[in-house]
C-alpha cells in the first residue's frame, strides 16, 4: 500500500535568508565573545581579529538580519513570517503538550503534527527576538560612544549585560537546535532541510478503526493553497 506525500512550500526566502544569517552569525558571536571574555586571549594581534575582524562585523550581519525579521514580523499579517503564526490560539494546547511528551521520550512518543510553526516554539520564538534585540542593542551601545554618551551608559555594566544575555542566547540556540534534529530524525516533516529548500513533507493521516465510515478529522485542504474562484456567467453576482 503506498504511502500518500506532498511536499508543500511553507517558508519564504526571506524566512529561511534571515534564518541561517542570525544561525550563523550567532555561532561566530557566540564563539569569538566567549575567547574575548575569558582572558585566554593574551596576543594584542589575536585580540584585534577576533574583535575587530570577526565579532563586530558578525555582530553587524546579526543585527541587520534582526532588523528585516522584526519588520516582517510586525508587517506579515496572519502568514508564516508574522507574530500572529507565533502566538497559540485556544486550540494549540493539545500540540503543546504533544510536543513535550515527543522531546520527554526523545522522540519515541508520536512526533507532534503542525504546519509551519512547531506550537511550543512559537511562543519561544517570540522570547529570542527579545533576548537578540535586546543582545543586539548591548552590543552597538558598547560599539558607539555617542550612543553611550546619549543613553548616559556604564561601560562595564553594559558589558555584563551584554555577556549575560549571551549566555541566554546560548542555551536558547542549544535546545534549539538539539530539538530540530530530533524533530528532523524522528519526524516526517523534513524540518531542517526545509528551511534550506522551503518545503515540508505532509504524510496524511489514515482514519482510526474507529472512525471509519466517520467524516475525516484530518483537513488535507489545510496544506494546499485555496483554489482560485471558478470565475462567473457574465451578467451574474
Amino acid at each position: 500500500m503506498s504511502t500518500e506525500i506532498r511536499r508543500v512550500l511553507v517558508w519564504p526566502g526571506v524566512v529561511r535568508a534571515t534564518h541561517w544569517a542570525l544561525a550563523a552569525s550567532a555561532l561566530v558571536l557566540l564563539a569569538t565573545g566567549e575567547l574575548l571574555g575569558s582572558g585566554r586571549v593574551a596576543s594584542v594581534e589575536l585580540h584585534g581579529l577576533l574583535a575587530d575582524g570577526l565579532h563586530r562585523p558578525a555582530g553587524h550581519v546579526f543585527a541587520l538580519a534582526l532588523a528585516v525579521r522584526l519588520v516582517l514580523l510586525f508587517t506579515a499579517g496572519r502568514a508564516v513570517a508574522g507574530w500572529r503564526a507565533l502566538v497559540p490560539d485556544a486550540g494549540a494546547r493539545d500540540g503543546m503538550r504533544e510536543t513535550l511528551r515527543f522531546y520527554s521520550t526523545l522522540g519515541s512518543g508520536r512526533p507532534p503534527r503542525y504546519y509551519a510553526h512547531n506550537p511550543l516554539w512559537g511562543p519561544l520564538y517570540l522570547v529570542f527576538f527579545a533576548l537578540a534585540a535586546a543582545q543586539a542593542a548591548t552590543g552597538l551601545t558598547l560599539e558607539l560612544g555617542f550612543l553611550r554618551g546619549l543613553l548616559h551608559a556604564d561601560e562595564p555594566a553594559v558589558l555584563a549585560l551584554h555577556g549575560r544575555l549571551a549566555e541566554w542566547v546560548l542555551v536558547w540556540c542549544t535546545f534549539h537546535v538539539a530539538t530540530a534534529v530530533l524533530h528532523d530524525w524522528r519526524g516526517q516533516g523534513s524540518d531542517v532541510s526545509a528551511l534550506i529548500s522551503g518545503y515540508r513533507i505532509f504524510v496524511p493521516e489514515p482514519p482510526a478503526p474507529d472512525d471509519l465510515g466517520k467524516v475525516a478529522t484530518v483537513r488535507l485542504d489545510a496544506i494546499r493553497r485555496p483554489s482560485p474562484k471558478p470565475p462567473t456567467e457574465e451578467g451574474s453576482p
